[in-house]
């Protein structure tokens, strides 16, 4: 089975800290996974699943969607996650969920997000 590379999209880059608000301290661009402390699970849909998480040097809380490379073997469904990332990254509105981060490893994507 052949290994897909989400972040290595030509059309998917991480985000750029000058390309999130100025006053947000919060933002880690290339963090890993090591930097969280990973809790409860909080949600379930049909590609991922969604784990509270506090990051250990800032004690920040996020939520962590974390999808799991095996179940996105079929190209529509690596396609809706790089989607869903590249939406994510432009995304900047009081009213919708911030994406901080997505670290990416051998078995899996995950994006690290604001939880409310």
């Amino acid at each position: 089975m052949s290994s897909c590379n989400i972040l290595r999209d030509k059309n998917i880059t991480k985000i750029k800290p000058e390309e999130k608000e100025n006053n947000n301290k919060e933002y880690m661009s290339g963090g890993k996974i090591d930097d969280y402390l990973i809790g409860k699970e909080i949600g379930k849909g049909s590609y991922a699943i969604v784990k509270q998480a506090i990051h250990k040097l800032s004690g920040h809380k996020y939520a962590i969607k974390i999808y799991e490379k095996s179940k996105l073997s079929d190209p529509a469904r690596k396609n809706t996650v790089k989607r869903e990332i590249q939406i994510l990254k432009k995304l900047n509105h009081p009213h919708t969920i911030k994406m901080y981060d997505v670290i990416e490893t051998t078995k899996y994507v995950r994006i690290i997000m604001l939880y409310l």
